[in-house]
């Protein structure tokens, strides 16, 4: 079995994936629809994600504000089902109430809420996760480790991110701080 979210016979006609290759995996192909296009299923997966880590913690479960769902579904979720099942980990792990709020979801999901509207209503994330990222490099003083622990990503996924927001040279500034 492969996955993908290339379409890889057009990847075979630009002569970047090889042919013979192609014909070896390409027995049939399964569209699963990204989360963004079934947001419905939501609120669901939230609550078999939230049973699923209270249980295996041994935690008890939280309960969602209304608010907080309605974030979550209004979010793109570019890591899909795994980055709405972290989501819902982090948050049931590390909230310290019985319910979640506004207030304990992290950065990247509620500056996205605030950011801009492009057309037809789409939210522009990559300004809201630029801003959440250098937000996070510039008050954890340039420290990416840290950064990343406060944004909830992996310290080489910043790496990236840094260097494809043209953040690199926040991160010498914010370590030296303001002249």
């Amino acid at each position: 079995m492969a996955a993908t979210n290339k379409d890889l016979r057009a990847e075979v006609n630009a002569h970047r994936f090889r042919m013979d290759l192609f014909y070896r995996v390409a027995v049939t192909a399964l569209r699963i629809p990204s989360l963004r296009e079934r947001s419905e299923d939501i609120p669901s997966l939230i609550e078999h994600f939230g049973q699923e880590v209270s249980q295996r913690h041994g935690v008890t479960m939280k309960r969602f504000e209304s608010v907080v769902l309605s974030a979550l579904c209004a979010y793109e979720w570019p890591g899909n089902v795994r980055e709405l099942r972290n989501v819902v980990e982090g948050l049931v792990l590390m909230a310290t109430g019985d319910t979640i709020s506004i207030s304990d979801l992290p950065a990247e999901l509620t500056s996205s809420r605030s950011a801009p509207v492009a057309h037809a209503g789409v939210m522009d994330l990559e300004s809201a996760e630029r801003d959440a990222i250098a937000g996070a490099v510039t008050a954890c003083h340039g420290n990416l480790t840290l950064a990343a622990r406060q944004l909830r990503i992996s310290k080489s996924t910043l790496y990236i991110k840094v260097k494809k927001y043209g953040l690199d040279k926040l991160v010498p500034e914010a370590r030296v701080g303001p002249r």
